[in-house]
């Protein structure tokens, strides 16, 4: 058997002999073995058969635990090399977070009760193409009838980009008598056969037997695109895992990603037609607008038509600050001059790191407000930034899905950003590297403000990932990669 150990730093396979005894030991199972004088944990990750017995190998030395699936397995091992990360963080996102000695029957769903079970026509012709797409889906519509599609087809694995959210569809599912599994607590009922598997982002990595149908809840939502190396995307696995299995993938979105929509093209994106209440009043407002340079320094988070309109009884107001996180606008300190993009305009934030971003949260949190909204009569969001003369902000006071796609894709082609181009960060250990030895490696390097990162282009994903590939293999120093930034997803 193949392994591989669960050792940080180590991203290497080792080949074991498994012992008559252990028979229960297969591809995805967790194990122990001895690697370097100690004890480690390690997964199964593939059969491997010898031409001559003469080959001395160290045995495994126990069964800890099963773990992912055969196919899950595969699809990790694809991340990897997509993402250009460690398959170890891969695959242990996939597993159990407890030990699993030996998987129980399968579960069945009970009788389904009466009630919502309508379907959407859009819906229902993407989960019949075989291969899926992106429906565009109003914020406030209830999901149900979307996932109906999917559930009448079979076992189905439903994505969300947060607990809270899969937490509410699965008690919702479960009152209709469906067998649902809540990842990652609900990990072995998962890998023994339910009618429904929902969970966050990890989700994604469930082993989930004859699975027949994959739906991404709020593709466009960040919280789906893992921070640390490999920065998966669960939008990206979603797809890969559908593909090899040859089933229906449909991500859903009010506003999807251009990622989203190049892979699944114009025939495979459908358009819910809109309704009045789909997109609730919204109001786009400057705190600053209405005072002197003098006072606006001490002025604080509460504009004065946000104050007005909280004094109306008679409406139920959300209102979005623009302004999350540390340092998210940075403005001249002597003519207030915001700091903007020298790409596309928008202004910029300060990271962790200290450096410049180009990053736009408000459409999530829009889609955030709207929902909160949903069922209000009389409905207002306020959507307050110090940016508020910027034209894109036109945009949200009468979103139009169409257009907004068709603006970034070719916004987007125009930048050459993904899914036009492969991207990725890189941070070196030292600042010995230099780019202009690497050329063979078909990689353009861009200078950040520290030595050490660099910002990594290249015409597709392939070529991206064979050119870190063979960077890995011939640069003696250590680097930490990160594909397709969260910024470019």
């Amino acid at each position: 058997m193949r392994v591989v150990p669960d050792v940080s730093g180590v991203n290497k396979v080792f080949d074991y002999l498994v012992p008559e005894t252990l028979k229960n030991v297969k591809v995805g199972s967790v194990v122990r073995v001895e690697l370097h004088g100690r004890r480690v944990d390690a997964w199964v990750v593939s059969e491997v058969e010898y031409p001559s017995s003469d080959i001395n190998f160290k045995e495994v030395l126990s069964f800890l635990s099963e773990g992912p699936s055969e196919e899950v397995v595969q699809l990790s091992q694809w991340a990897a090399e997509r993402f250009c990360g460690p398959l170890r963080a891969v695959l242990s996102s996939a597993s159990p977070a407890l030990r699993i000695k030996k998987l129980g029957a399968r579960h069945g769903g009970a009788s389904r009760k009466s009630g919502q079970r309508s379907v959407v026509d859009e819906a229902e012709e993407l989960f019949h193409n075989k291969r899926g797409g992106v429906l565009v889906w109003p914020a406030p519509r209830p999901l149900r009838p979307v996932l109906e599609s999917g559930i009448s087809r079979g076992r189905t694995l439903v994505v969300t980009p947060s607990v809270g959210f899969a937490r509410t569809i699965a008690q919702a599912l479960r009152r209709e008598g469906l067998s649902v599994a809540l990842m990652p607590d609900d990990w072995q009922r998962a890998a023994e056969g339910v009618d429904v598997v929902v969970g966050a982002r990890s989700a994604v990595w469930a082993s989930i037997p004859e699975l027949k149908s994959i739906i991404v809840l709020d593709e466009h939502d960040e919280r789906l695109q893992d921070e640390r190396s490999p920065t998966w995307h669960a939008r990206d696995v979603a797809i890969e895992r559908a593909r090899a299995l040859g089933i229906p993938c449909v991500l859903v979105s009010p506003l999807p990603t251009v990622s989203a929509t190049h892979w699944a093209g114009a025939e495979a994106v459908r358009f819910v037609e809109q309704v009045a209440g789909d997109w609730p009043p919204i109001e786009v407002v400057d705190p600053y607008s209405d005072l002197g340079d003098e006072e606006k320094p001490q002025f604080g988070l509460l504009s004065s038509r946000l104050i007005e309109v909280l004094r109306d009884k008679t409406q139920t107001v959300v209102c979005i600050l623009n302004t999350k996180g540390r340092s998210r606008l940075l403005s001249c300190k002597a003519c207030k001059a915001i700091i903007r993009c020298e790409n596309c305009d928008a202004a910029v934030i300060q990271n962790e790191e200290g450096l410049l971003e180009c990053r736009e949260q408000a459409w999530t949190l829009l889609i955030h407000a709207i929902r909160l909204l949903k069922g209000s009569s009389r409905a207002l969001i306020v959507l307050q930034s110090q940016d508020a003369s910027n034209p894109q902000y036109s945009d949200f006071v009468e979103p139009e899905p169409r257009q907004f796609i068709e603006r970034e894709q070719n916004k987007r082609k125009a930048m050459q950003l993904p899914p036009y181009a492969a991207m990725a960060r890189m941070v070196f250990a030292d600042s010995s590297f230099n780019p202009a030895d690497w050329a063979h490696c078909n990689l353009s390097f861009s200078a950040s403000a520290k030595p050490t990162e660099f910002l990594v282009r290249a015409a597709n994903n392939e070529l991206l990932t064979q050119g870190i590939k063979q960077l890995r293999g011939e640069f003696s120093g250590r680097f930490r990669c990160y594909v397709d930034p969260m910024r470019y997803a």
